[in-house]
């Protein structure tokens, strides 16, 4: 039996509190080393949508960290998000190359994000270590 999750996952917010607005171009995200891990998945919690507010989303990978490319299936091209305020996006992609990053654009009108994070999972060597941005770990 696994035991507990919080050693056998990590868990890393990428965006939180993302301002109502649209994006003249894509908007990339940084590179998430993700090569001890075999899955990741991305969780984006939308805040305010205006109504015919658009938004595209895209998981990307790399083998370098540098040179992306889409994953196949692994997002959506702008869709009018009009009645989604409030809630949740999840893209659960596999590791093939090793590096991970997000892509997504806001359009028409505005939309806000609430939070974007990432859980990486079924890791190659457990216990994970968390990011030094989980400010508290309570185990029972």
């Amino acid at each position: 039996m696994l035991g507990n999750v919080s050693k056998a996952v990590y868990w890393k917010k990428l965006l939180g509190n993302t301002a109502a607005g649209q994006d003249a171009s894509k908007v990339d995200g940084s590179a998430i080393d993700a090569r001890s891990f075999d899955r990741a998945l991305f969780v984006l919690e939308l805040g305010a949508v205006t109504d015919t507010g658009k938004i595209a989303i895209q998981i990307q990978q790399s083998a370098n960290g540098t040179n992306f490319e889409d994953i196949n299936g692994a997002g959506f091209a702008a869709t009018v998000a009009t009645g989604k305020s409030d809630n949740t996006v999840m893209i659960d992609v596999p590791v093939l190359k090793g590096y991970l990053r997000y892509q997504y654009q806001r359009t028409v009108a505005n939309v806000e994000f609430d939070a974007l994070q990432v859980m990486l999972y079924e890791a190659k060597k457990l216990p994970v270590a968390q990011n030094a941005a989980v400010w508290k770990e309570v185990l029972v």
